[in-house]
């Protein structure tokens, strides 16, 4: 004998109440002599004339489509999602055509987190089962719906980015599922509009740019009082590169929104630059030495430690000259400036100037040493060659980043202005 289970819903608890047997998931009622039938074969008709063949209870659906599509609807309707899509399973057991109970498997399958492909399937059986008189309007509903919950989606995605600057690549990875498999789709719809995409590409340049200023950047910028260590410098790495995916998955949704696409190019570039000249921090000992008659004791200095390879840095100047030749063709205003000096060099500068020409001054204000004067002034002149010898070949490398960029552009199809050159000179 086999255990009693609703026709309706499949549950497995019927209670039996005043001579008829009720289930407490759905509220289908079942008389004695139908659940002994249950019970013998499995199969039963609620509320029609039974008609047994060979101990087999032929079944009338009719009435149970119309009562669990309504279920489906209710529990779709409240963004239960599992149960709607469990509901629109049993009634395309009964019936497999049913183009509502497509459309409502998809639309529950597109809320689900990681579904959402999968959900394309589900919407395309709703447009191909649909009536021809229906068909243009389920295509619109197929249509609402996908753009509705991809930008839900994709902003959810956002947010948690934000949240833990995390899952950058998931970002990148959906606004391309959308950019190569949503899009196809929509345009089968007959629904080429582009606006939601817009927003979409708007939240995530929104999102990127704000957790890189309010979160990113400070957190190492700040860290241990502006001297980041290893950890936190790596760890600022890799947050600028999930923050740089989702400004290029921006771009690639924003086709045709020139402002847009622009101001992430400019984002892209304040990130490149600022990964190109951060560094961590690590604290060396001085040893105390004599100055004259003054003693200078021993103490610890901050100077920096690790930083990006020359070959990283140099595939970082590349892109940002990819990114202004392609604001400068969207924007023939815009002015490609040389990029300045890595600030490295500058510092290092800075600091040879500094340190010979106060050894000079000193030296001849107070004449303590004699030779401590000339060897100021032996710094200065190595500060400056070795300035110059850095300028030089930072130039150089400026000049080889925009020869590299200009030929990846030309390779993709994209022409530069033709006054870019004269302004990488200059």
């Amino acid at each position: 004998m086999k255990r009693l289970t609703c026709e309706m819903c499949g549950g497995t608890d019927l209670v039996k109440t005043e001579g008829v047997f009720i289930c407490q998931s759905c509220g289908t009622k079942y008389s004695v002599e139908e659940a002994k039938k249950m019970m013998v074969q499995g199969d039963v008709v609620v509320n029609s004339p039974n008609v047994v063949i060979n101990k087999t209870v032929v079944v009338d659906n009719s009435i149970d489509v119309e009562k669990v599509m309504h279920l489906a609807e209710t529990a779709l309707n409240a963004d239960n999602n599992s149960e709607a899509i469990k509901y629109a399973d049993e009634v395309l057991k009964i019936d497999p055509s049913n183009s509502r109970a497509w459309w409502i498997k998809g639309t529950g399958t597109s809320r689900l987190l990681n579904r959402y492909e999968e959900s394309l399937i589900y919407f395309q059986k709703a447009i191909d089962n649909a009536h021809s008189d229906d068909n243009a309007k389920v295509m619109s509903e197929v249509a609402d719906s996908v753009k509705k919950n991809f930008s839900l989606l994709l902003s959810h995605r956002c947010n948690k980015f934000y949240n833990d600057l995390k899952g950058a690549m998931t970002v990148k990875n959906d606004a391309k599922t959308v950019r190569e498999t949503v899009l196809p789709f929509l345009k089968k719809c007959q629904d080429e509009s582009k606006d939601w995409l817009y927003d979409a590409a708007k939240k995530m340049t929104e999102t990127a740019s704000k957790a890189y200023d309010n979160k990113v950047w400070p957190e190492y910028s700040k860290d241990d009082g502006g001297h980041p260590g290893k950890y936190s410098w790596e760890t600022y790495i890799d947050r600028a590169s999930g923050v740089l995916n989702i400004l290029e998955a921006a771009v690639d949704l924003s086709d045709g929104d020139s402002a847009q696409i622009i101001k992430c190019y400019k984002k892209m570039i304040d990130v490149q630059t600022a990964a190109i000249n951060s560094c961590s921090y690590k604290q060396e000992w001085v040893k105390g030495m004599k100055l004259g008659k003054t003693y200078v004791p021993g103490h610890y200095q901050w100077v920096s430690d690790y930083r990006l390879t020359d070959e990283a840095m140099q595939c970082r100047r590349v892109k940002i000259e990819e990114y202004k030749l392609k604001i400068k063709g969207l924007d023939p205003s815009y002015i490609i400036e040389t990029p300045p000096t890595v600030a490295n060099n500058g510092k290092a500068l800075g600091l040879g100037l500094f340190l010979g020409i106060g050894g000079a001054v000193l030296g001849q204000v107070f004449a303590l040493a004699y030779a401590l004067s000339v060897f100021g002034w032996f710094l200065v002149v190595v500060a400056l060659i070795v300035g110059a010898a850095r300028k030089s070949k930072q130039k150089k490398q400026n000049t080889e980043a925009s020869e590299m960029a200009a030929r990846n552009l030309k390779q993709a199809g994209i022409t530069a202005m033709s006054d870019n050159n004269s302004n990488e000179k200059e």
